[in-house]
């Protein structure tokens, strides 16, 4: 067996793992600190959600190609952006959608996974000439665990379960696109800063 992490099986594996160990590491700091409520709701909050999972996939992101600790605020980045974009749509735009239907909840997840995508994509492209797929890779996993969770009802059965759910999904298809992205391009020799 290759003990390689570069390999796409031990890549996938790495990934997935500090993707659920970030994300529930952030939940456990979230429920420790009696934070309730929805983190878009409070900075301090949204601070404590996105830290542990930016450091986790920092620290195997390093490991694989050294990537710039720049990475870890992506993720704070592409939330606040997306929660300025969300807080910008007129209150008659929500009149004249479903607001609470799955398909508008899904591509709004989507649109938070394309913008998180996009800052990492501005860091992932000076290593991986064909980067652009991890923007599609990241809006599509999180707007695909959402559209999951809500379609099926278990959001509303376990809270846990569906955002471990929502969480695998990002995992597994960013993950794809991580161990694409490593087996298909070469990376550049270059190490500057992202």
């Amino acid at each position: 067996m290759n003990n390689d992490i570069r390999s796409p099986d031990r890549t996938m594996l790495a990934w997935i793992a500090c993707n659920l160990l970030g994300w529930l590491t952030a939940a456990a700091l979230a429920l420790a600190l009696r934070m309730p409520g929805s983190p878009f709701n409070s900075p301090s909050l949204l601070a404590v959600v996105v830290v542990a999972p930016a450091l986790a996939q920092w620290l195997v992101l390093r490991r694989l190609h050294g990537l710039t600790p720049l990475w870890l605020v992506t993720i704070p980045i592409g939330c606040a952006i997306f929660v300025g974009l969300v807080s910008a749509i007129p209150v008659g735009v929500w009149q004249l959608v479903d607001d609470e239907g799955i398909g508008t909840i899904s591509t709004l997840y989507a649109l938070l996974g394309a913008l998180v995508g996009a800052g990492q994509w501005l860091i992932l492209r000076r290593h991986f000439g064909v980067a652009g797929i991890w923007v599609a890779a990241s809006a599509a996993g999180t707007g695909l665990g959402f559209a999951g969770v809500l379609s099926t009802g278990l959001i509303n059965r376990s809270e846990f379960a569906a955002y471990t759910v929502v969480i695998l999904t990002y995992a597994i298809l960013s993950g794809a696109a991580l161990s694409w992205l490593l087996l298909r391009t070469r990376p550049t020799n270059d190490i500057r800063a992202a």
